[in-house]
This record gives structure tokens, C-alpha cells and sequence, in this order.
């Protein structure tokens, strides 16, 4: 084991492209450092890791940061498999803030190591463009919260009512439109343009509530250049016309009779 991550070592002591690989470890504990940063993602097993001197926590499923040149040891005493991503010193240097060192696996990483998984079979390091397109997610992953929106999502919310296009929504997350439509499906559970109709129907059911706009202008004001569109959108999902859920909304709630 130990000239193995010795060979390792050596042959990507100038990594300058972005490796990820399934690694499995052993129950005795390995010591070393290495110029590229490291993060590993764990598939199963749990790994116990001390970086710096600091023991991280072992007692659940983490995802780990390993910075570049830093001490650190690592073992395994049960079966496992992880996912473990070798990054280059120049993808990881420009950050502003100190990534921290791990994380729980939580429902954003098993969606993220869900997509790595079809990317990284167990024949060695793997490396392509959708890895990197991932890469950049999970770099996100580690240094903005789960209250952060996401640039494209924000992007529908103010601009629903205009053409909207894959292409451009992937653009501004900087990755291919291929991966930009899994990626959207894993965090929100709709494609990118589901999500687009979802808010024009929200939005043209309050403007049929509060106002008496024709169905033309609704239509219109949604992002709709024919009122056929919306009503098909209302009978797909509510089951009725506009004009119909307009009607039924408006119509007045009966209040019971109070007690003398």
C-alpha cells in the first residue's frame, strides 16, 4: 500500500487536470501530503481522516477537503468505497475564503456523488468535460450555503415572462446544457423549463384572482404570445380553462350563521 500512494504520488506531483477516481482504503492508517488539493466523497463506509493534526469527525458519513500541501493521514476499518477528486493547486488557490475541511453528506452532496457516479467507473482516474462541469457545482457545494440561489434560478424568477432558452440559463451557471438540465432536475425536481411554466402558471392564476384582465392579456403578460398556450398549460395541470378557475375562485365563501 504504502509504494503504491508512493507511485501516486510521484506521477502527479504536476496534476494540472482535474482526476476523480473510486478509492477504497485499508484499516492501516497512511500518512503523506501532496501539492493538489483533495476532496473525497464518500459512497460507502465512513473514513476516518486527521488533516493538519485535526481529527475530523467519524462517526457519520462526511465529505472531506484536503488542502494542497497538507499533512494528513486517513484509514478504514470496514468495506468502503469512496469518490476521490485530485485537484490542481490553480483550481482551488484563487478562493477568497478558507474552504472548510468537511461537511455532512447531506441531500445536495448525494445528489451531486449520484451524478459523479455515472462519470467515474472503477477502472482508474477519470477526466472530461463533465467532470469539470461537476466540479465547478461541487466547488459551490463547499463554499456557498444551502440558502444560496443559484444564479440561473434567480434569473427565471425575475425574467419568467420573457423567451427564455436552455442555452442561456446554462450559460450563466457556466456549464454545457446537457449537464445544466441534470443538475436542475437534481436540485429542484423539474426540468428547467417546467420550472419556467410553473411560475407562469402561479402568476396567471393570481393575476386571475386580482384582476379583470382578459384571458389574451394574462396570456401575454406570462410570457404567452397565444392564449392557447395558457389554456392548455390550466388544463394540464388544474384540470380546468381559465375562465373556468376564475369563476370558480371568485365565487364567494358562504359564512355559517352565527350563534345567537
Amino acid at each position: 500500500m504504502h509504494e503504491k500512494i508512493s507511485r501516486r504520488r510521484n506521477a502527479m506531483a504536476d496534476l494540472n487536470t482535474i482526476l476523480c477516481e473510486r478509492r477504497s482504503y485499508q484499516e492501516e492508517p497512511q500518512t503523506h501530503d501532496h501539492t493538489y488539493a483533495q476532496l473525497v466523497i464518500p459512497v460507502e463506509g465512513i473514513l476516518a481522516v486527521t488533516v493538519k493534526k485535526r481529527v475530523l469527525k467519524h462517526d457519520q458519513q462526511m465529505v472531506i477537503y484536503i488542502p494542497p500541501d497538507a499533512p494528513h493521514s486517513f484509514y478504514a476499518d470496514a468495506s468502503n468505497q469512496f469518490l476521490v477528486w485530485d485537484i490542481p493547486t490553480m483550481y482551488v488557490n484563487h478562493q477568497e475564503t478558507v474552504l472548510p475541511l468537511s461537511q455532512p453528506l447531506d441531500s445536495r452532496w448525494n445528489a451531486a456523488r449520484d451524478l459523479i457516479l455515472t462519470e467515474v467507473g472503477p477502472e482508474g482516474p477519470s477526466s472530461n468535460r463533465r467532470l469539470s462541469d461537476l466540479f465547478r457545482y461541487i466547488l459551490g457545494l463547499l463554499t456557498v450555503g444551502l440558502e444560496t440561489e443559484s444564479a440561473s434560478l434567480a434569473y427565471i424568477s425575475e425574467h419568467y415572462n420573457q423567451l427564455l432558452t436552455i442555452e442561456q440559463l446554462a450559460a450563466i451557471e457556466h456549464y454545457n446544457p446537457t449537464y445544466y438540465c441534470e443538475w436542475f432536475q437534481k436540485q429542484h425536481g423539474l426540468s428547467p423549463m417546467a420550472y419556467v411554466r410553473k411560475l407562469r402558471l402561479e402568476k396567471a392564476k393570481s393575476l386571475l384572482d386580482e384582476t379583470d384582465y382578459s384571458i389574451v392579456q394574462i396570456a401575454e403578460q406570462v410570457g404567452y404570445k397565444h392564449h392557447s398556450t395558457l389554456t392548455r398549460l390550466f388544463l394540464e395541470h388544474m384540470g380546468m380553462l381559465p375562465s373556468e378557475y376564475r369563476m370558480q375562485s371568485r365565487i364567494p365563501v358562504k359564512k355559517l350563521p352565527q350563534e345567537s
